[in-house]
This record gives structure tokens, sequence and C-alpha cells, in this order.
């Protein structure tokens, strides 16, 4: 789920900003993981929304967590969930104020949202697309390549990978530092396979320059040497 894509970006800390039932399952996830120590949480309760100091409770928790961790981390993820949305929540004046308190740490808007199935990019595509928001831009080398959007590695033993021996090839799933995962940004070329992934990608070249190649899994040999034989022109 949310959890485990966020996961992926390495040294990241997540808050979830939800209701407690929201966070039953979330939490759970963080602690099948392994990964509870990356893992925090700010309760929306009843008198939050009546009050009206939605955004009060999501500055000043997310405030009071990172005050409190033992080490500060480089990037945040915090997760806010549709009652923000119900109640009008000003989620731009929210990320300004963290970024001006924690100039040093990169935030990204992520969302604990299922009313957000049915318009606009599902919670997977948005999720899979915030992935790379914090990439930074810098010099693109054209020998570099990035698999974006998969849960795993690709096989070092599978016809892609074959194709691009001698390139340079960045997975955030191989990243085990902040510092690795911002290398990303160096590919001239991002390639996506899974099909929530594609609109993320399409925003990753639009945002720092590269070009997004879509070679979607399939069963049909016909498709599948047609994917490769793109990667080959490209």
């Amino acid at each position: 789920n949310i959890v485990h894509t966020g996961m992926l970006i390495p040294e990241a800390h997540e808050i979830f900003v939800c209701a407690a039932s929201c966070l039953r399952g979330v939490v759970l996830t963080a602690a099948e993981l392994g990964m509870s120590h990356r893992f925090s949480t700010v309760e929306v309760k009843e008198n939050n929304l009546l009050d009206g100091n939605m955004e009060e409770l999501v500055i000043e928790g997310v405030t009071d967590i990172l005050r409190r961790l033992p080490k500060r981390p480089p990037a945040v993820l915090v997760y806010t969930s549709c009652v923000h949305h119900f109640a009008g929540c000003d989620l731009e004046m929210i990320y300004r104020e963290l970024r001006q308190r924690y100039p040093e740490i990169d935030f990204v808007d992520c969302y604990m949202n299922p009313i957000m199935r049915k318009s606009g990019l599902t919670p997977d595509q948005l999720m899979r697309s915030r992935l790379y928001m914090l990439l930074k831009e810098r010099p693109i080398q054209e020998n570099a390549v990035a698999i974006i959007g998969n849960d795993l590695p690709i096989a070092k033993d599978s016809d892609l990978m074959a194709l691009l021996q001698g390139k340079k090839v960045h997975e955030i799933t191989a990243c085990e530092t902040y510092a690795q995962y911002q290398e990303m940004a160096e590919s001239a070329l991002y390639i996506s396979s899974y099909p929530s992934a594609k609109a993320g990608g399409d925003m990753l070249a639009q945002r720092l320059g590269g070009r997004h190649l879509y070679v979607p899994y399939s069963y049909d040999y016909e498709e599948i040497e047609a994917g490769l034989h793109m990667v080959c022109r490209t």
C-alpha cells in the first residue's frame, strides 16, 4: 500500500495525519515492514474539524514530531486524508510554512484519500508520481537511465537490463541513501513498465528534461518485442 511505496525513498520519514480508524492499517503496515522508526502519526479528532484548526494541527503536529526525532531526516512525506479536503484545508499554506520552518528538509505532499479514486489520478498513480517529486534538477548524463515506478528491482538477467548494458542504470529500489536517490535526476531516459507509474514518468520528464519511455508489461510476444525495439531505438 502507500506506506510501502513511500518507504522506497531512502532515509525519508513518513507522517500520516488521519483519524484514528484510518491510522490503524498504516501503523500495522509500518510495523510489518520493521520501519516504525521511519513512521509517525498525527491524529485528527472531531474537535479539530469543528474548531477549524486543521491547518494548525498539521503544522504543529509535524513540527512536534520533527523536534522529537533523534535525527533530522533529509525528506518528509506528509500524508493528508479525505477529511482535509472535505474541510477545505489550505494545504499549500501548510507546506509553505513547513518549508520555511525547515528549509533543510525536502517536504512532499502525499495523500491517503479514497475519494480520489474516481477523478483525476488514482491514489496509486499519485503516490508513484510523488516518489520522484523530490528529485532536484542537475546536469543530464546521456549515458544514465532510470527505471521508475517499480516496487522491486528489475532482474539483472532480464532482456531490458541486457539492452542497457554499458549504461548507468538507476533504480529507487537499489538506493540506500538519499544522496544516491538524488543521482536519479541525472538520467536522460526514464523507463516505466507499471501502468500506475506512467503519469509520474511523464511529470518527471516534463520537470527535469529527460525523456520518458513507457514499456508496459505484457504476455504477448509481439508486444514484448515491440517494446524492446522501442528501447533500442531510444
